[in-house]
């Protein structure tokens, strides 16, 4: 469970409300389901910075912006307030969460799905004072989990009333959101004294462990990267960040620690000493890192085990995630039927059991996202993990455990002799160093720590001061591995740019803390241009389809979208769908896509919908130079009509497609949107994009022309 740190710590103010929404959706109602079942045991991970930010809320140390203006009398919103409104609040899943409720879509459509200044512009001069707080209402209503809209009845009520909404009711909603805050890190501390959970820390702001220890552990998961111009070498940092997690544990769970989720997986050889120092006993990471320790052979009977980290400081136990099946918990089986879902998990949790030999107990870590998986789930997961716990508690075989739990019955018996650096994200640290950007922002941190350090150093005097201990906190918060994650090509946010305002925040706070002017640097954006989630086609193309890559040529012009770096506050290590170039000429389209399947599908096959004509092609997912493709178009409001038309497809070392768009009614200069999704029976395994479609303009006869000419 981890939030980045959003709150100013010389303003108390806060400029994104995911604390807050995550604190009525997620943070509770996970312990709530699972209470109902006894004999299920889980492992929560809590990062003391969030546990903060939470009790900030309870105690009213902040001044959560989106809060401030929810309570605003919507008669006194002036100009600005209600931009902000309409740019903002909309922000939430809107198939799994916005959609469900007519008003609030009936909003959406009247201000327009792409909320542009335009846009924002006209919906202002339509939406009545009524409108700006059934809208408030709405998202601030939206984020509760379903538990709390079931249970709560003033929240039934409004539920039901939908619209029309007064000051009042607004004001209970709010008011309702911190009662449920005030509830949580109760609810860890009685499950866990109580045996059913065990929780867990990651260091206080969760930075990249090895990366604040010294910036040039990446060279070693990453050889020939590129460094930031200032390397970073900041263990007392380190040591803070740890002694300060585990006091924050001490003060909330009156016990010690046992267990660390190193922020994102994140390990190298070089941290260990300081985990160990700390009293620490088992730490977690990803099974990548498993493989590049032991440098031999991958089996299941090397994956589900512990393993002992014997080093002259102490020893310490490690862990290692399967993830593949956490990324199914992630990333696909929201898209199934529950009970299909919690079949297929149990079945492969048989299927490993059937492989192993019978001499020992075995451990299969499914570790994940605390709370951004559920909101794409129908009904937030709550179905989903209703049958799932349903189903584990009559499984004799399978044991639910904490970690703590299994080691003390099961000690490691293996030992990894050195611990290969990096993270749950492909075995390195690409994430969050090595592009410019991201090397921008640990040259800012880098720089900033040094004027403070030399500050304190000519000014020794303030060495223990308020002053500089607030200083000191603000290099800390801006350590958090949240804020790269946001820089570089990899994510996408609408609020990315927030995130950079944030983290020169944390960094501009030291100077003007020490009294000192904020340098220039600070003051301007790290992130230069607006990501584009993908490239349109730049020409026309003629691909020969054959599942060959003959020439380079043959697609150039095409689109692109590379599925690897196509992420957001979560990111799936282990997409089947690794990169599309799309493509067309002036009769048909293209499209190709470097794929690997995993080996236990029935009958894969790729289907592509095209809109607005509600076309539909789909073709088996087999290694042969001739795919035989299918289309059909809709005709009336049920009824689909196959056309035998001479589309083509081949795949052996990429797939490629091509279907002729003028036989399907399509036109020249015609506007379509393109979406494709991964089955297996009749089950999705991926969509791509993972939300929304592309967006293609068909070329017009004078297109080349153009294109040469522009």
């Amino acid at each position: 469970m981890h939030q980045p740190y959003y709150k100013n710590l010389l303003t108390g103010e806060v400029y994104l409300p995911w604390v807050r929404f995550h604190g009525i959706k997620d943070y509770l109602d996970l312990l709530l389901i699972l209470e109902k079942y006894p004999r299920i045991k889980a492992n929560f991970n809590l990062v003391p910075s969030l546990i903060d930010q939470i009790e900030d809320y309870t105690n009213g140390h902040i001044k959560d912006i989106y809060l401030e203006l929810s309570r605003k009398r919507t008669g006194d919103l002036d100009l600005k307030d209600k931009i902000f409104i309409l740019e903002k609040f909309f922000m939430l899943n809107w198939e799994t969460m916005l959609k469900l409720y007519p008003r609030y879509h009936e909003l959406l459509v009247k201000r327009g799905e792409f909320a542009s200044r335009e846009e924002v512009q006209r919906a202002l001069k339509k939406f009545s004072n009524q409108d700006f707080l059934d809208l408030v209402v709405w998202f601030n209503l939206a984020w509760f989990d379903p538990i709390f809209k079931q249970s709560i009845p003033e929240l039934q009520d409004l539920l039901k009333k939908g619209r029309k909404f007064t000051e009042e009711e607004k004001n209970m909603v709010l008011d309702k959101q911190i009662e449920i805050l005030k509830k949580i890190i109760p609810q860890y501390k009685k499950m866990q004294d109580a045996g059913q959970i065990e929780v867990t820390i990651t260091p206080y702001y969760h930075p990249i462990m090895p990366l604040i220890l010294d910036t040039d552990s990446a060279c070693e998961a990453m050889p020939g990267v590129k460094l930031p111009s200032r390397r970073s070498q900041f263990p007392d940092d380190l040591t803070w960040q740890i002694r300060e997690a585990v006091e924050n544990y001490r003060r909330h769970f009156d016990r010690n620690p046992i267990g660390m989720w190193p922020s994102e997986g994140s390990v190298s050889e070089s941290i260990l000493p300081f985990i160990i120092k700390e009293g620490l006993s088992w730490i977690a990471t990803d099974e990548e890192i498993l493989w590049r320790s032991l440098a031999h052979g991958r089996s299941n009977e090397l994956l589900y085990r512990p393993y002992r980290l014997e080093r002259k400081e102490g020893n310490l136990s490690i862990i290692f995630r399967d993830h593949t099946l956490s990324d199914l918990f992630g990333f696909v089986y929201h898209h199934w039927k529950e009970e299909q879902a919690v079949e297929d998990f149990l079945r492969r949790i048989y299927k490993i059991k059937e492989g192993l030999p019978k001499n020992r107990n075995y451990l299969v870590p499914v570790i994940l996202d605390g709370e951004n998986a559920w909101e794409y789930y129908p009904n937030d997961g709550l179905d989903f993990l209703n049958r799932l716990y349903e189903r584990l508690s009559n499984e004799g075989d399978i044991i639910t455990t904490t970690v703590s739990e299994f080691l003390k019955a099961n000690p490691p018996q293996d030992c990894i002799s050195r611990l290969s650096a990096g993270s749950w994200i492909n075995g390195d640290f690409a994430i969050w160093i090595g592009q410019e950007e991201k090397n921008l922002s640990w040259d800012y941190l880098a720089r900033t720590r040094k004027d403070l350090a030399e500050f304190i150093k000519e000014n020794p005097q303030i060495k223990d001061s308020p002053e500089a201990g607030l200083a000191w906190r603000n290099i800390y918060a801006a350590e958090g591995s949240d804020w790269n994650w946001w820089y570089g090509p990899e994510h996408v946010s609408a609020t990315e740019e927030e995130f950079d305002r944030i983290y020169r925040m944390h960094l501009a706070n030291v100077y003007i803390v020490l009294g000192r002017e904020v340098p220039d640097f600070l003051k301007i954006p790290i992130i230069t241009q607006k990501i584009s989630k993908y490239l349109e086609p730049t020409g026309l193309i003629n691909p020969i389809i054959d599942g060959q890559l003959a020439s380079y040529y043959e697609w150039v012009g095409a689109g692109f979208l590379d599925l690897t770096k196509l992420g957001t506050s979560m990111h799936s290590v282990s997409c089947m769908v690794k990169k599309l170039w799309f493509g067309f000429n002036l009769e048909d389209l293209f499209f190709r896509l470097d794929l690997e399947l995993p080996p236990d599908l029935n009958h894969p096959r790729l289907v592509a919908n095209i809109f607005p004509k509600e076309a539909r092609i789909e073709l088996p997912l087999e290694k042969s130079s001739t795919i035989q493709v299918r289309t059909w178009q809709k005709h009336g409001e049920n009824d689909w009509q196959e056309f035998p038309l001479p589309n083509k497809a081949a795949w052996d070392k990429v797939l490629e497609v091509k279907f002729n768009y003028l036989n399907l009614g399509l036109g020249h200069d015609e506007e379509i949107k393109l979406s494709l999704t991964l089955m297996n029976d009749d089950l999705i395994l991926e969509r791509i994009p993972p939300q929304g479609a592309l967006k293609i303009k068909l070329p017009g006869p004078d297109y080349a022309a153009w294109y040469w000419s522009a």
